[in-house]
């Protein structure tokens, strides 16, 4: 038996100051392919796109947590002198990931919003309690020289890393926003680029979220080999994974 706790906690990396995209859009010849340059619109001050991260309720750091356990049961059985079977049944589960204050949110592409812990949903994501991997492995020897193995099972996956952060990056903690300008008249002008930090949403606001619904993934895995001794000291074998 196992188990698990995660804490991953971080900080946001946004950026208050803005990031500015020039291309030869501004500064090229109207009809004529290959001219402008991105210097030429740098130099003129016509950036085509700009995105900004920004804090709103905090300063970026969310503190995120969840548990993970798993059990684990096997067996070896001899069926015959020159046959053995193993057989086991793992299950795992892991919970969902909470923000220690309920203020991280998943987003309803049905609804077209943030869905908020305690009042929409119960948790961020669904909790997956099915993860059932069971195993099965076979070993027979041909020969006092010949053995073949064989083995099977499923392997569960879960969502522990860099997708589990993303939640910094949404209303309340903060709010990412790529504005762009209008292709043949520069509209990013300095007093007007970049927006006012709020937590309401606005056309180029950027969603990180986890399904609901997303579930552990899982894969079959299973091989065979073929092992032969050709000397007391020598041995070669042949495995398809």
């Amino acid at each position: 038996f196992v188990a698990r706790r995660y804490r991953p906690a971080l900080r946001a990396l946004l950026t208050p100051n803005g990031i500015l995209n020039f291309q030869n859009r501004f500064s090229s010849q109207i009809g004529v392919a290959g001219t402008g340059s991105p210097i030429a619109d740098f130099v003129l001050g016509y950036p085509l796109s700009a995105r900004v991260g920004t804090p709103i309720e905090t300063n970026g750091f969310v503190d995120l947590v969840y548990n993970s356990y798993g059990v684990y049961v096997q067996d070896d059985i001899k069926v015959h002198p020159s046959l053995t079977v193993n057989l086991g049944l793992r299950y795992e589960y892991q919970t969902p990931i909470r923000e220690r204050s309920n203020a991280a949110r998943s987003w309803s592409v049905g609804e077209q919003r943030f869905l908020e812990v305690g009042r929409d949903i119960p948790s961020l994501t669904k909790p997956d309690r099915n993860n059932f991997a069971p195993r099965l492995g076979v070993a027979y020897s041909l020969t006092p020289r010949t053995v073949v193995r064989a083995g099977a099972g499923v392997f569960y996956g879960f969502v522990r890393g860099d997708e589990y952060p993303i939640y910094q990056l949404n209303p309340p903690f903060s709010n990412d926003v790529t504005i762009n300008s209008d292709p043949i008249r520069p509209t990013l002008l300095p007093e007007t680029l970049f927006p006012v930090p709020s937590a309401e949403l606005r056309p180029g606001t950027s969603i990180f979220s986890l399904y609901y619904d997303f579930p552990a993934n899982y894969t079959y895995q299973w091989n065979v080999t073929i092992q032969q001794e050709l000397l007391e000291s020598l041995a070669v074998e042949l495995s398809y994974v």
